[in-house]
């Protein structure tokens, strides 16, 4: 976050700490978004994260230019999913809330920049994101997590459990998917499920019946 209060990237959630210190934890820490400054944005394999200057290196990486390109131009998604939508595109988005790689908000973040942009009704119809607890960078962690996709092989090969069959169903019969089935596997079992919600909304237990069980458990 800037000192007048504009933030930068949106901060990590508790959960995703037991990760940090391979990433962030030395002066040399490889992978994410620290290559990306000493290769892409500086091009200078020497350096340091932990001497990183928001003060001044952060305003130097947006003047980066890009073939012609500023740096946020270049690696900013983009908003305007108008011609995908109107092609009959269907995108889904699934992030772990417990990331230590890529701030789980920043889906959150750019799941609301294009509804600020197409609009909530023309965004419902063609995009859905899933946020799935206790999961780490696109996979393992201590939650259910298996649902298809880089998750992991999904238990149950249909469109309620594996996120891959829910797109195709999607794409075919213009069904949405507003809920789907995370299961935690352990030694080839399934020990526990969780529904997953469409963003905003998220998995409430009922207050009865085991908490290792999708079904004890609604989307609000």
């Amino acid at each position: 976050m800037q000192p007048d209060g504009t933030v930068i990237f949106p901060p990590y959630p508790r959960g995703s700490e037991l990760g940090w210190s391979n990433r962030y934890g030395t002066a040399t820490a490889g992978g994410g978004g620290f290559d990306f400054f000493r290769y892409t944005i500086f091009q200078t394999p020497a350096f340091n994260n932990k001497n990183f200057d928001f003060a001044s290196d952060y305003n130097r990486a947006r003047k980066v230019k890009i073939k012609g390109q500023s740096a946020p131009e270049v690696f900013t998604a983009p908003t305007d999913l108008s011609t995908f939508r109107a092609r009959g595109g269907k995108l889904i988005i699934y992030h772990g809330w417990a990331d230590p790689v890529i701030s789980p908000n920043s889906s959150i973040d750019y799941y609301s920049r294009v509804v600020k942009a197409q609009g909530a009704a023309n965004t419902d119809s063609f995009l859905r994101l899933f946020m799935a607890p206790g999961m780490g960078h696109c996979n393992s962690g201590p939650g259910p997590q298996n649902f298809g996709g880089s998750t992991g092989k999904a238990p149950v090969a249909d469109a309620e459990h594996d996120v891959v069959r829910a797109l195709d169903k999607w794409s075919t019969t213009r069904i949405a998917p507003d809920t789907m089935i995370a299961s935690l596997v352990t030694a080839n079992t399934v020990t526990r499920t969780r529904p997953l919600c469409a963003w905003p909304k998220a998995a409430i237990y009922k207050g009865t019946g085991s908490t290792d069980d999708a079904s004890n458990f609604q989307c609000q």
